[in-house]
């Protein structure tokens, strides 16, 4: 029997478990994905016999937290300062984002596809149902975005209730390629007034060394919540003519361009503190939302669970 089942294995999920295995105990992670790192996440490419890695999700990692900068300087090799991000002191992962995760993740035991679908309380030890599978905990720490709490635990749960009234905006995503463009602005482009809100020259992030010009465009809040039950290619095709628009190039010039929707992009309420617990102190909630919407807030949520855990 495991001591502690991690389930999801974004920032929140390898914060917890990198403390607990430290503090030698016995922890699994389970992910339903087939990478590791929820939202700092790293799209790869063929574009003209090359390799192109977009990052879709969580652009950069700041680090006020003094743990996260410890871990951050303990992986320098995946962790660089990006100049050009906006924000002083952000990080970028090399050569993506998601290399940021699975570097933090080095050393744990992690099971990817893995979805679980119920997780039941027995006396004594949690029984977590997948599809393929089933594990035995002592103790639970799910680190799902919350509107995958309830499937799981059950709607009559008492920490189901707790999560009612909080809310996730969605994000759209889109990757695109040009042909190099000499005599253009390429610097970061904050907005959240406008329909883009975030442009960025993804080939300019550090220690990248694309042929082609890599663009990475996020829509804002407003625009995004309009176009969730949109069809995908209709949002994709809009994306694309305001990316042309904004950087004045020529839909003619577009190599490449891929979509993505982020429905649990940004919390919208953060719960205001790092986590939730149940009345057995054996099953833990955790992630971004408990604390605002940032990759350093699911680190933070994380840690003070395994803290918790490890009083």
């Amino acid at each position: 029997m495991l001591d502690v089942l991690v389930i999801g294995a974004g920032m929140t999920g390898i914060s917890c478990a990198r403390r607990l295995r430290a503090s030698g105990l016995n922890v699994v992670v389970l992910d339903k994905g087939r990478g590791i790192g929820g939202r700092m996440a790293t799209r790869r490419a063929e574009i003209d016999g090359q390799i192109i890695r977009f990052d879709h999700g969580a652009q950069y990692v700041t680090a006020r937290d003094a743990s996260l900068q410890q871990a951050l300087n303990e992986i320098s090799d995946s962790a660089v300062i990006w100049d050009d991000a906006g924000k002083p002191g952000a990080y970028a992962g090399v050569p993506g984002m998601s290399s940021i995760p699975k570097a933090l993740a080095e050393g744990l035991t992690i099971h990817q596809s893995e979805r679980v679908e119920r997780l039941e309380f027995h006396a004594d030890y949690w029984l977590a149902t997948t599809e393929t599978d089933s594990w035995q905990a002592k103790r639970v720490v799910m680190t799902v975005p919350f509107p995958q709490v309830a499937p799981i635990i059950g709607e009559d749960h008492p920490l189901s209730a707790k999560l009612i009234g909080l809310e996730f905006a969605p994000c759209m995503t889109l990757m695109a390629a040009f042909k190099p463009q000499a005599d253009i602005d390429k610097s970061t482009r904050l907005n959240e007034a406008i329909d883009l809100s975030w442009i960025t020259f993804n080939s300019g992030k550090p220690k990248r060394e694309d042929a082609v010009d890599a663009w990475l465009a996020q829509a804002s809040v407003e625009w995004s919540a309009a176009r969730v039950n949109q069809d995908k290619v209709t949002t994709e095709q809009e994306m694309r003519v305001l990316l042309c628009e904004a950087l004045s190039l020529d839909p003619a010039d577009m190599l490449h361009s891929a979509f993505h929707s982020w429905l649990y992009a940004r919390i919208v309420n953060p719960l205001g503190v790092p986590y939730l617990v149940d009345e057995t102190q054996s099953l833990y909630l955790g992630g971004d939302w408990c604390l605002g919407a940032r990759v350093e807030s699911a680190w933070q949520s994380g840690t003070a669970i395994a803290q918790a855990l490890t009083a």
